[in-house]
């Protein structure tokens, strides 16, 4: 079990104010914004995931050829100055998981987004390669993905008003 500390006000309200900073950042007014932000996020470490079952984890290759390929600053998040702009769509196989929270777990960074999500979730895959995690909001257990799509954030498409984290 994971649990995971809902969003506070402030959270929330900082997440909104940014909306508008997030779609210049796209570089698009067309597609859903990235949403991930320093203070959604809860860094883990390794031992914290350690019951997690490897096997249920989405594993999102990492792409060398990427300009912007460091985790420790923020410009991997931001597309007009270089960033990550391929994504994964993914969503849970059980049709139950009303609302669920993606992790992720590789070599350099683990962690879970505090932001609840129903239904698909873009990701966006970056220059290492990363096992993806999701676990219930209802009852903090691990929930099993599928790929359902991918694609290019400012091409448009099927997916682009599709949450990005």
């Amino acid at each position: 079990m994971l649990p995971i500390k809902p969003l506070g006000f402030a959270e929330r309200l900082l997440d909104a104010l940014f909306i508008p900073i997030m779609y210049c950042l796209s570089g698009t007014f067309s597609e859903h914004p990235q949403m991930t932000h320093r203070w959604n996020n809860h860094h883990l470490k390794h031992d914290d995931i350690a019951h997690l079952r490897r096997g249920t984890m989405f594993r999102c290759r990492g792409r060398n050829n990427l300009a912007v390929t460091s985790h420790k600053g923020v410009l991997f998040h931001i597309p007009i100055f270089g960033g990550w702009k391929k994504y994964v769509v993914l969503e849970p196989i059980d049709s139950n998981v009303t609302c669920y929270h993606v992790g992720w777990v590789n070599s350099e960074v683990c962690g879970v987004s505090r932001i609840p999500i129903t239904g698909k979730v873009r990701l966006l895959a970056g220059s290492k390669t990363v096992r993806i995690f999701a676990v219930s909001s209802d009852t903090g257990e691990q929930v099993r993905l599928k790929k359902v799509g991918q694609g290019t954030i400012g091409s448009g498409g099927t997916h682009c008003r599709i949450p990005l984290l």
